[in-house]
């Protein structure tokens, strides 16, 4: 199981208490409770928060973001050691990426010429436009030798700042993705989803706002929302 996984796991035994036995599913479902006798299928998921195309149809943010985060990690890999003693190079990435191959090679191109550059120090910066995207550069202090030498922050132009819109969202989509799924099963037995939020602006009285005024069928009998510090609330609870 990946480690969210085992994470929303284990915070929900923890918050649940008493004698609960956990088994690994067939993915579907992630995880089989026994309680009290009863098993019950859990599926786990996260929720992220969404990004929108021209047409305002929710993305996959978490792949898109995702390309510009491995490209750091794989300068950092390539070209970090060549950076000055003490140096490091902070890159604030504004996506989507809109040419991806082309976008990786250019920006290689250009972090190589500035590990490079002896004229750089600490509190450098300056913007570039790499094939229609902007990438922001900070030269900043190495403050240890575990530090990476080149990190990034990853801005998503195609977001929105309402957070409720978000929630509503974000919460519509993994509902509605996970009972396509669970719906499959031949299990006649009770279903739970347990949500990480990983949207740390919205909180669990943002969702239950959002999902009170949904008009949404699934078959869960009860949906947790779990937070990054393992907190668990009750979004939802069949009567």
């Amino acid at each position: 199981m990946r480690p969210e996984e085992e994470f929303v796991k284990n915070s929900v035994i923890n918050y649940l208490g008493g004698c609960i036995e956990a088994a690994a599913g067939e993915d579907p479902p992630d995880y089989y409770f026994t309680i009290d006798g009863v098993r019950v299928a859990v599926e786990v998921t996260q929720l992220v928060e969404a990004s929108y195309d021209e047409h305002g149809r929710p993305k996959n943010r978490r792949t898109e973001d995702g390309f510009s985060a491995n490209l750091c990690d794989q300068l950092n890999t390539q070209l970090g050691r060549y950076l000055p003693e003490g140096l490091a190079l902070l890159l604030v990435i504004f996506g989507p990426i809109k040419v991806p191959r082309r976008f990786k090679k250019n920006l290689h191109q250009q972090v190589g010429k500035l590990v490079h550059d002896t004229g750089v120090t600490p509190g450098w910066e300056r913007t570039y436009d790499i094939d229609g995207n902007k990438v922001r550069v900070h030269v900043v202090p190495q403050h240890s030798q575990s530090q990476k030498r080149i990190t990034g922050l990853i801005e998503n132009c195609d977001t929105t700042p309402f957070i409720k819109q978000n929630a509503s969202v974000i919460l519509a989509s993994r509902i509605n993705a996970k009972q396509a799924i669970m719906s499959k099963l031949s299990w006649s037995g009770p279903k739970w989803l347990c949500l990480l939020n990983d949207f740390w602006l919205a909180d669990h009285e943002t969702y239950a706002m959002a999902l009170a005024e949904m008009t949404i069928s699934h078959e869960f009998e009860k949906i947790f929302l779990v937070s990054l510090e393992g907190k668990i609330h009750v979004l939802y609870e069949k009567e």
